[in-house]
């Protein structure tokens, strides 16, 4: 009987596997991804589908997640491209986004509209702000490089439930050094762990807003 549950299961993850689709996003001319723009690819995709972006030397502009799927980008750190990265403006993320991936991008900015539930940030390289607009619960933010010159890295006035924020490095070029500026009253479940923080501001204090966050393991420096 265990065999047969067993078996049963496991054809059952095939069988979800199969159903979904990848697809392949480049703007570099002559090259073969099935989409030259990740708006064409989102419109295309459908629920727990994937989208990889290839590395280019020209950003594939604003991008706004409206589906729960995956979309993977080079990476932070990409080696054996020249240097080059899968890079966006900036990021909108909306509830029928909940559940969604986003990783291994350069990008400006992500921010939040209506009730998102369910998001992973992972793998990406950051020269601006996170910005929480609406109610926020179940994100995980982790393994990113957050370099940015403005205050309030991460923030957001709405309320915020189980956000994990883990394994990041952030470097506050600012003149103050807030990184996260996330105090509503209503936040709870919250977790800052394993962060690395260097701040060469000289004004502020790095985790003004972290009031309703547990505190773990991290490293501020400046």
């Amino acid at each position: 009987m265990k065999r047969k549950l067993f078996s049963f299961a496991a054809l059952t993850a095939l069988a979800f596997s199969a159903q979904a689709t990848v697809y392949t996003v480049s703007n570099v001319p002559n090259s073969i991804g099935q989409y030259t723009s990740i708006a064409a690819a989102m419109t295309a995709a459908s629920a727990g589908d994937t989208i990889y972006v290839n590395p280019s030397n020209v950003s594939y502009n604003a991008v706004t997640i409206n589906k729960p799927v995956v979309l993977i980008g080079a990476g932070a750190w990409p080696e054996g491209q020249s240097g080059q990265r899968s890079t966006v403006s900036s990021v909108s993320l909306t509830a029928a986004g909940n559940g969604a991936t986003f990783k291994g991008f350069e990008m400006t900015s992500l921010s939040t509209t209506g009730t998102v539930n369910g998001f992973t940030f992972e793998f990406n390289r950051l020269t601006g702000t996170i910005f929480f607009g609406g109610v926020t619960n179940n994100i995980v933010i982790r393994n990113n490089m957050f370099s940015v010159g403005s205050t309030g890295m991460i923030s957001g006035s709405s309320q915020c439930t189980n956000i994990l924020i883990s394994n990041n490095i952030f470097r506050n070029t600012a003149a103050t050094g807030n990184i996260l500026t996330l105090s509503n009253t209503s936040n709870n479940g919250n977790l800052f762990s394993n962060n690395i923080i260097h701040s060469t501001a000289t004004t502020g204090n790095p985790l003004r807003g972290a009031s309703f966050f547990t505190l773990i393991n991290n490293i501020v420096h400046g």
